[in-house]
């Protein structure tokens, strides 16, 4: 990897990402009620170095870079207790991006009891990094797997979902349109729906809204838990596949700790005209760690270590890209047969919440199965070593409100 110069390494090592969590309130009509409408959004400058691989067959060479990696922008019209409406863009691209565009009626509000009703472009209910803002991240990104390349990240359609016993159990369950991943249609390309459907078990109250022990001190000593589990099934029209997807999550938080640990598998089986094909399972793993140091002027703004441990195979049945013909979305000339990687990083709040962070991190990013075709194991022409590591440095601000 291209070294960074240690005076400029050392000033990145000072930022990173933020929250959008303390909305403006702009406007307020007591004459209608419990009307308002708030502002929020965030923005997240980042840099970038990553390792290079130079064989002739991949030539992998993506030079450092500052980049905004996200630029939001989200206004939020409640109507008192009964719903909601919400709408949020994004301006890094080279065209603003719709990201949520929906509304949420709620005709049952107790404490003890809740019903919304979810309709228009949101989250899917899968995964629960995918669930939050990105500006809440403990890593600048999320995990390999929660991606748009891989899961549904957001979609079109409607959602019924239940909050009991004052958050002790949340449910979710919805259906969307059956577009491809990161594709963003606003129609739906067949007549088939995504279902998709999520639980959630809080049985200690209430869990923070990060994945870091951000709470006052006071309130850490209590010690919160959150168990999930989730399912979603596409049908993907144009490769004849039936997709299952399912996953399992666990988060906690104790006096300045966190743990978040997630489980990914997910299925293609052929149909149609691709049923004579074999199949495609794909498996991932991610634990990560977070601790505030208690230790005088930083104990509620350093976060370190922040620690990860990921693992990701696309292809669990193709052991070497030979065996397979390329057709089922593994890329043959930058293959990413599976990943294997272990982050370290910091947080720094300026602020005691994530409105002002700053993040770093330095990741051992290990891609494994990279022979390629005509390449061996012990090869003196053509040698592969069936890892490649492209390492990774990110340091990114996220400064928001």
């Amino acid at each position: 990897m291209r070294r960074i110069p240690a005076v400029f390494a050392a000033a990145l090592t000072l930022t990173c990402a933020a929250n959008a969590s303390a909305q403006v309130t702009v406007f307020k009509a007591p004459d209608y009620g419990d009307l308002s409408v708030q502002l929020y959004g965030w923005i997240q400058p980042r840099f970038t170095s990553q390792q290079h691989d130079d064989r002739p067959q991949v030539m992998f060479d993506l030079q450092p870079a500052f980049t905004v990696q996200r630029a939001r922008f989200g206004t939020v019209g409640t109507f008192g207790p009964w719903g909601r409406v919400q709408l949020e863009v994004d301006f890094a691209g080279q065209t603003v991006t719709t990201m949520d565009a929906y509304a949420v009626l709620a005709p049952i509000h107790e404490k003890d009891a809740k019903l919304e009703l979810t309709f228009g472009q949101f989250r899917v209910p899968f995964s629960e990094q995918n669930l939050r803002p990105s500006s809440s991240y403990q890593f600048a990104d999320t995990a390999y797997f929660v991606a748009p390349s891989f899961i549904i990240d957001r979609n079109l359609g409607a959602m019924l979902s239940t909050d009991l016993w004052d958050g002790k159990l949340r449910m979710m369950a919805g259906v969307f349109n059956a577009n491809d991943p990161g594709r963003g249609q606003t129609i739906n390309v067949s007549g088939e729906f995504v279902a998709a459907a999520r639980v959630e078990v809080q049985p200690l109250g209430r869990v923070p809204v990060f994945e870091g022990d951000l709470r006052p001190l006071y309130e850490q000593h209590h010690f919160k838990l959150m168990i999930g589990a989730d399912a979603m099934r596409d049908r993907f029209p144009s490769k004849d596949f039936d997709r299952k997807y399912v996953g399992a999550d666990i988060s906690a938080w104790w006096y300045g700790a966190s743990l978040f640990g997630e489980f990914y598998y997910h299925v293609d089986t052929p149909a149609g005209a691709m049923a004579s094909t074999a199949g495609v399972r794909q498996i991932g793993a991610n634990l990560q760690l977070g601790y505030f140091l208690p230790l005088p002027w930083v104990r509620e703004h350093l976060e370190l270590p922040v620690f990860r441990v990921e693992y990701f195979d696309p292809a669990m049945d193709v052991k070497n890209p030979t065996g397979d013909s390329g057709a089922r979305d593994l890329n043959q000339t930058n293959p990413t047969w599976g990943y294997i990687g272990y982050v370290i990083g910091a947080n720094y709040f300026l602020n005691h919440k994530h409105t002002l962070k700053a993040q770093a991190s330095y990741e051992i990013r290990n891609e494994t199965k990279q022979c390629l075709q005509g390449q061996t194991l012990g090869s003196t022409s053509m040698p592969c070593t069936g890892y490649i590591a492209n390492n990774l440095f990110v340091a990114q601000i996220t400064a928001g409100f």
